[in-house]
């Protein structure tokens, strides 16, 4: 089981130790939780932003515009 930010617990399917992420330039190895009925594909939280060194922007039309850099690139 994996409680979640909103103390709600969900029955845990699975992990995967890591799971590349990437593009032709860019390259993360990430630890990812498998979770049932979510209404997300993959959600990066706070150990990919600080690995990415994110930096983001949001606008009022609720557009984004991110900034990732690989460190290890």
């Amino acid at each position: 089981q994996m409680k979640s930010e909103n103390s709600s617990v969900n029955q845990l399917l699975g992990h995967v130790p890591n799971l590349h992420i990437g593009t032709s330039s860019l390259n993360f190895y990430i630890q990812a939780f498998v979770l049932p009925n979510l209404p997300f594909h993959l959600l990066l939280g706070r150990p990919f932003h600080i690995l990415a060194s994110c930096i983001t922007q949001d606008y009022m039309d609720r557009k984004q515009k991110i900034q990732i850099t690989c460190l290890n690139s």
